[in-house]
């Protein structure tokens, strides 16, 4: 399959008409995502990653679709309950889904260093000083967008570097390694009752002011998206951090931008997630809730005061215009509540983050 230029592209298009056949209906968001229906109640829900499938759903959905699917396709493995999946460990119950990458955790290493050469910080690495720091931040990445939001500001913030790191770089990416097993143990997703109607999308979105790049004059911007449902019963969706694409003169800019492009994501997910209960992307049913320790950005939303930023006024309207038409509403948390903050600055305490993807629950924060 891999020996062929177009041979994955073939293969995905087969895959998909097979499953079209099996009245399965594609996504109109993502092209790897599929639902089955049975008179207009989601029956199951399958995700294509090239050659490797994971899936969910009824009987109805096991029987009409995955055991014909087997039949025409050679299935190498076939597991559910306890299973590994693209390097995630997973494991179900009626309760809940854990997932986590502790097996791939303790593989990674620091890189080694002689005594002398620790002690000359900025000195440039070797050719191949820099193919070992590289190496050792995309295995730390991987595990950072995949099951450890904890460590995404620290993986996004060598990112910078990656061109020209120097021995600096590489001795505090190594204490990065350090961290690996004070983190969450696992991403817990509960059981959520999608027919209460009760469902929300939550974000906290933070930011920081010149805190990134050789000069620091760069800053930052991060978030965290759970599905939850009004008792505070979540599971993580998903996270980010990454510099702010333009340069910014205030707090205020900064923590602007990182709510829009929180907002941004959150309005995908709503839609997508709509998409797969009610089959239909435009649906407004979910409500989103946007979670700000700005207090400054807060009053300025609300406030019909212009902003003295003339640039800022466009990015301000953009919320504002999302809150007019209902489709957010924004909340205040104080800085030590806001679960955003770790993905920001490397001097924010990680735990209350972890103990909110580890457990599934967000409801001893704003929600």
């Amino acid at each position: 399959m891999y020996g062929l230029e177009d041979s994955s592209r073939q293969w995905y298009l087969t895959l998909r008409e097979t499953l079209i056949q099996l009245n399965c209906e594609m996504s109109r968001l993502d092209k790897s995502v599929f639902f089955y229906y049975v008179d207009n109640k989601l029956q199951g829900l399958l995700v294509t990653h090239v050659d490797d499938i994971i899936y969910a759903g009824t009987g109805k959905f096991r029987k009409n679709v995955i055991v014909k699917l087997t039949e025409k396709f050679r299935i190498s493995r076939l597991v559910t309950g306890i299973f590994e999946y693209l390097g995630w460990n997973i494991e179900q119950d009626s309760h809940h889904i854990l997932v986590d990458q502790r097996l791939y955790a303790e593989k990674i290493k620091a890189v080694g260093l002689s005594s002398v050469r620790k002690t000359q910080l900025d000195e440039l690495l070797t050719k191949e000083e820099v193919t070992s720091y590289q190496q050792l931040l995309g295995k730390l990445l991987w595990l950072s967008c995949q099951t450890r939001p904890d460590l995404v500001f620290d993986t996004m913030e060598h990112s910078t570097y990656n061109k020209k790191p120097t021995v600096r770089n590489l001795l505090s990416l190594n204490k990065v390694v350090k961290k690996l097993p004070d983190g969450p143990r696992y991403l817990k997703f509960n059981h959520i009752d999608i027919k209460q109607g009760d469902l929300k999308i939550v974000f906290y979105a933070d930011a920081s002011l010149g805190n990134l790049g050789k000069d620091k004059t760069d800053s930052g911007r991060g978030y965290v998206i759970f599905l939850a449902d009004d008792s505070g019963t979540c599971g993580v969706i998903d996270w980010s951090a990454n510099k702010i694409k333009r340069k910014v003169h205030s707090i205020l800019g900064a923590e602007t931008l990182a709510f829009q492009d929180a907002l941004s994501a959150a309005i995908y997910i709503r839609a997508l997630v709509s998409e797969i209960i009610y089959q239909d992307v435009d649906s407004h049913i979910i409500k989103l809730i946007g979670v700000t320790d700005s207090k400054q950005l807060f009053d300025s939303i609300k406030s019909t005061k212009q902003c003295s930023e003339h640039r800022l006024r466009m990015d301000m309207a953009v919320i504002q215009e999302s809150m007019f038409k209902d489709e957010v509403d924004m909340k205040w948390t104080t800085t030590q509540k806001q679960l955003s903050d770790c993905l920001t600055k490397n001097s924010a305490d990680s735990k209350l983050l972890c103990v909110a993807v580890e457990t599934g629950d967000i409801s001893q924060f704003e929600f």
